[in-house]
């Protein structure tokens, strides 16, 4: 299959960040380079931004994909800063943040381009995100709350809200609904939006950012949609899950961050407390069990150590 050369002024950007996921990512940009070629009438580049990858994720990007275009950073920077790397060198009127562990099925791109130019004040979208084996996985969410967050400490968020927490069920919709918020691993936003709100907080490290960037494009008048017709498959956790003791840590960094700029502090504190108890609670729980439970005590020991480091993350709240 032949693609063309990168466009001057595309119409659209597709970014991809990447950390240590070769294989992933040569399927992401596989299927990016089919759906490309179904496109009419639009143009589009493809930027991958590599966060220092010890995979060879670089040189088989310039060996199979030789019209992408590589931005090779030299530490891990994370996925706010990285793509706002990417997005500041991008020239789409529209862009495209897509994980390297999603895969774009035909039509993605057309779905997700008509359901955003669908009216003027639609800023930004997202598609119905499907495991692999095409069940559903994802699609939208509410905002958090102080209730919410303590649900969710406790355990209870999926008996709650439901099993696909914190996205909303499956539902039988069709045409652009209005959404609190989209996932990351497949977003696309207008470059006016971007322009009125600004850029990724690079303050949330991973997770959150996505939720970040909706409220603020709410509050500026932008609507957010969830394109039900539209469906990319997301493989999920595939760079984060290789540093799993840190990832509960960060999730509630980034939450804990959110609540303060957008909540006020006096929530933020109410929340943070009790990500410290629960987070003592649960280590010396899972510690305990791995010392009654030897057979499962690896997987045991690292739950344990996850909730520690939640216990005891630091943050600037």
């Amino acid at each position: 299959m032949t693609v063309r050369s990168q466009p001057l002024n595309p119409d659209l950007s597709i970014i991809v960040v990447n950390w240590n996921t070769r294989d992933l990512l040569a399927q992401c940009l596989e299927a990016v380079a089919h759906d490309v070629e179904t496109l009419e009438g639009a143009t589009v580049e493809t930027i991958v931004v590599d966060n220092a990858s010890a995979d060879d994720s670089v040189a088989m990007v310039r060996e199979r994909f030789p019209w992408v275009r590589v931005v090779e950073n030299e530490s891990n920077l994370g996925f706010a800063r990285a793509n706002n790397q990417a997005i500041i060198l991008a020239g789409g009127d529209s862009l495209l943040l897509l994980n390297s562990d999603a895969i774009l099925l035909p039509g993605s791109l057309t779905g997700l381009l008509n359901c955003i130019d669908e009216a003027g004040h639609v800023g930004a979208v997202g598609p119905t995100l499907l495991n692999a084996d095409r069940t559903f996985q994802a699609s939208y969410s509410r905002f958090p709350s102080v209730t919410s967050c303590f649900v969710q400490l406790l355990g209870l968020a999926r008996r709650i809200y439901g099993p696909y927490f914190p996205s909303a069920s499956p539902q039988d919709l069709a045409g652009l609904q209005p959404a609190d918020w989209i996932g990351g691993a497949c977003f696309m936003i207008r470059r006016s939006a971007i322009e009125d709100v600004g850029l990724l907080d690079e303050n949330m490290f991973m997770y959150a950012e996505e939720m970040d960037w909706c409220y603020r494009l709410g509050r500026a008048g932008w609507q957010v949609g969830y394109c039900p017709d539209v469906a990319v498959v997301h493989l999920g956790g595939a760079s984060s899950g290789v540093v799993r003791p840190w990832v509960l840590a960060r999730q509630w960094k980034s939450q804990l961050r959110f609540m303060r700029k957008h909540h006020g502090m006096a929530e933020a504190l109410l929340i943070r407390a009790g990500v410290g108890v629960l987070g003592v609670t649960r280590t010396l729980f899972f510690a305990s069990l791995a010392l009654l439970w030897p057979g499962q005590r690896d997987l045991l020991l690292a739950t344990s150590r996850a909730n520690l480091n939640m216990a005891l993350l630091r943050t600037n709240i």
